[in-house]
């Protein structure tokens, strides 16, 4: 066969399986002989619960890749995609280390200084001739990168495997099941970084202004940087932290410490451009329940960056809490785009204040907001506003909110009586058609015109 055929570079790839696939699963051994034997047959004052939080499943895992080891060994690589095509659904198991990966190095941290026999026990095994030089730390870390490598040795040798070699089928079957395992325990490395960047954050916060920030796991950081905010005493820079369904600002007050000063629910905020204001090409309009505001990016560019990140976690936060739900939370109107109550049309005064209905986004005033509701795909746990007209109209809270059938209750600012009041619970579920068709795609421009809005009920009485 000529020098370079494609056999002859098939059989070194396969070669280069094996030889790693060796040296892992004798480190894999030296870390199960030399530290987890060891405490767990006593001879080290260290909790049980300590082991396996520093371990986890190392021991398991240990034994499926020297399964593999001998299997490769045994079949002298005719058969490698076969073997990893049977295996690779294990693979998955990697992910209870990766999640625990994190916690390990914290555990071991914290055994290193307080616990004075656990410091002197690993200092002896990292000097015992089978950790060739290798530390505890280095041990720990090879399940960690193995599966990739897998990944990327069997995609180079099916390029040295012909089309009709018997394994040329089996190694297809193996990339896919290998390549699945990979990104389901990527998947996990990506998680556990973005709750240390998520925590991070949470704790360069001055203790006074700390919010809990691991509160929500599906919660991901998208962004920050710093902006200037219209205050009362004129423009001040802060710092904007973007994540998945809040953004927050705060202010620097020393290295790496911050005052938090607002958290904005994505989930009940609009953002557009600022008009008629200085620097208009950097100024961004933020309106939302908590606060509404003005800010300036550094420069342009910097802005519509800004505006694509929060408005592309809106509109991702929207759509699954449509998906998970299926419903839908309103666009709020503007207040910059109303002088009076859309119910009403009593002009909006600085004592005669604006407020939001949580089910349409309409703006009313407090006179025609006096219920309180229930909206679980607002929030789950407080009532918020909803004005009278969706309160009396159950074609509004479906074109509101989404679906009508959703737990709800009512608590009134004035003295009404409960009893006085019609069930909204009742007989909903079985008289209100589900909407369909997909949903409605947020305008977030308060120069867009507003959809048209049926007129209030009219009111009891003479």
């Amino acid at each position: 066969m000529a020098d370079g055929a494609p056999m002859d570079k098939r059989a070194m790839v396969i070669r280069e399986i094996i030889a790693t696939e060796t040296t892992y699963v004798s480190r894999l051994r030296t870390l199960v002989e030399v530290f987890i034997e060891p405490m767990q047959s006593g001879q080290v004052a260290v909790d049980p619960s300590d082991v396996q939080a520093i371990f986890s499943n190392a021991q398991t895992i240990y034994n499926l890749n020297s399964t593999l080891l001998a299997d490769l060994e045994r079949s002298e690589g005719v058969a490698v995609g076969q073997l990893f095509a049977q295996l690779g659904p294990f693979f998955r198991m990697y992910s209870q280390y990766l999640n625990n990966y994190e916690a390990a190095l914290d555990r071991r941290a914290d055994l290193l200084t307080r616990n004075r026999d656990f410091a002197r026990f690993v200092n002896a095994a990292e000097q015992d001739p089978r950790c060739a030089g290798a530390n505890l730390q280095s041990l720990l870390i090879e399940p960690v990168q193995r599966v990739p490598r897998y990944r990327l040795l069997l995609e180079e040798l099916r390029k040295r495997t012909p089309e009709d070699h018997p394994d040329s089928e089996p190694l297809d079957r193996a990339l896919e099941s290998v390549g699945q395992a990979a990104s389901h325990n990527n998947e996990q490395i990506r998680r556990r970084e973005m709750r240390e960047q998520i925590l991070n954050i949470m704790m360069s916060f001055e203790p006074k202004t700390r919010i809990n920030l691991l509160d929500a796991p599906s919660r991901e950081f998208v962004r920050d940087g710093r902006m200037e905010k219209q205050n009362r005493g004129g423009p001040k820079e802060y710092v904007f932290w973007l994540f998945s369904d809040k953004l927050l600002y705060g202010e620097q007050v020393a290295t790496n410490t911050y005052r938090l000063h607002r958290e904005i629910d994505l989930r009940q905020c609009r953002v557009s451009s600022a008009e008629n204001v200085q620097n208009t090409d950097r100024a961004i309009l933020v309106e939302s329940p908590q606060k509404s505001f003005i800010t300036w990016a550094r420069h342009p560019q910097d802005k519509l960056e800004w505006m694509d990140s929060i408005l592309g976690a809106m509109q991702k936060l929207r759509d699954q809490y449509q998906s998970e739900t299926g419903r839908i939370a309103p666009i709020w109107t503007p207040d910059a785009a109303v002088t009076a109550c859309e119910l009403c049309s009593t002009k909006f005064t600085l004592v005669f204040r604006r407020h939001h209905c949580r089910n349409c986004g309409s703006v009313v005033c407090a006179n025609c907001s006096t219920h309180r509701v229930l909206m679980e795909h607002i929030d789950a746990r407080n009532k918020v506003r909803m004005c009278d007209r969706c309160f009396h109209n159950p074609d509004e809270l479906e074109a509101g909110g989404g679906n009508a059938d959703y737990k709800i209750g009512t608590q009134f600012d004035s003295p009404v009586a409960a009893a006085d009041e019609p069930s909204l619970t009742e007989g909903r579920a079985s008289t209100v058609p589900k909407p369909s068709g997909p949903p409605p795609v947020p305008q977030f421009h308060p120069s867009l015109p507003k959809p048209d809005r049926p007129p209030p009920p009219p009111s009891a009485g003479p």
